[in-house]
């Protein structure tokens, strides 16, 4: 169901979020494409390693909020669809430590789930979107070996009406 975006559009969803979440700036990541496996965000070891030489566990989790974010975003930009985008839950598990560059991957949903989720955001203005992110070395296809973190959200989007009437 969706698109590979043009690298225009992976570029204005990052300055979006480097823009408007400081903490992101930090990152240095970069959005790089849609690939089979999904969204695919890259990530220097340098500025997020922590005093073990490992990628700090909080850089992962922040890396995967954003990949996912930017996975919901892209499915309401190829829609049509403006909403504000919010987490509501997530779980995050560290299998390996990560101690070089790494790759953040959001899978993309099912096209059934896709669609229910915009579905219930044109009627309700109001809807849930479950993402799963994995983080793996740089230059390790995901399926060569197991992901170091694995990650899953559910994202809430609110159609403007729906987000002004709820901000009061």
């Amino acid at each position: 169901m969706l698109h590979r975006p043009s690298p225009d559009v992976l570029a204005g969803i990052q300055r979006r979020l480097t823009d408007d979440i400081p903490l992101a700036r930090h990152l240095h990541f970069e959005l790089v494409g849609l690939t089979e496996q999904g969204l695919v965000m890259q990530v220097p070891f340098a500025p997020n390693r922590n005093h073990r030489g490992t990628v700090f566990g909080g850089s992962l989790a922040v890396s995967a909020t954003l990949c996912g974010w930017s996975l919901v975003q892209l499915v309401l930009l190829q829609a049509g669809l403006e909403a504000r985008l919010v987490i509501h839950r997530c779980t995050a598990t560290y299998h390996t430590p990560l101690d070089q560059d790494f790759e953040m991957v959001a899978a993309v949903p099912s096209t059934e789930a896709i669609e229910r989720f915009l579905e219930m955001l044109r009627h309700r203005g109001k809807s849930r979107l479950l993402v799963r992110c994995g983080a793996h070395h740089h230059h390790t296809s995901p399926s060569d070996m197991p992901d170091a973190m694995s990650f899953e959200a559910s994202f809430v989007a609110l159609a403007p009406t729906f987000a002004d009437s709820t901000a009061r």
